[in-house]
């Protein structure tokens, strides 16, 4: 069964931040297709400005030599964004061909750094339990002070 790079609904790809399971591939495609976009409202954009300026400048009627030289000199224009979009195209496909895998040295620091978050959380359950039990032998000999002060001032009560 041909998955295309993606993981399994219940599964994350090592990468993923938390709580997100579209994974990489699909946070680089919806870059490429907003970059596509954006390319195509300039395109737009530029070519309505160029008709808005050609119906300001030119109120006579074109001759057809004229609307051939028009047409490729539009052609001239989309022909490189055209280039481009192929361009972009190329490399969405070469990445989505990538696995959505961390590098190697990347994936190491993080398991490093995984691991001095658990030593020092068993650090200080360690030192939680030692500081309950110093509390504990504190309020002990509170008491044992209490019992002994306390016959010493009946006595005293008792004496005047």
């Amino acid at each position: 069964m041909l998955n295309y790079g993606f993981k399994p609904a219940g599964q994350r790809a090592p990468n993923d931040a938390v709580g997100n399971d579209d994974g990489f591939l699909k946070y680089i495609s919806r870059r490429v297709v907003a970059i596509f976009l954006e390319v195509l409202s300039f395109l737009r954009f530029f070519i309505r400005r160029r008709q808005h300026s050609e119906n300001v400048h030119s109120h006579t009627a074109t001759a057809p030599s004229s609307l051939a030289n028009l047409q490729t000199i539009k052609e001239d224009r989309v022909n490189p964004c055209l280039e481009r979009l192929d361009r972009l195209e190329s490399m969405f496909n070469q990445l989505s061909k990538k696995p959505p895998e961390l590098p190697e040295d990347k994936d190491r620091a993080i398991q490093d750094s995984f691991d001095r978050i658990k030593s020092i959380e068993f650090d200080l359950q360690k030192t939680k339990k030692v500081l309950h039990a110093t509390v504990i032998k504190q309020m002990q000999m509170a008491e044992t002070l209490e019992a002994v002060t306390e016959p010493d001032l009946r006595r005293r009560k008792f004496c005047t």
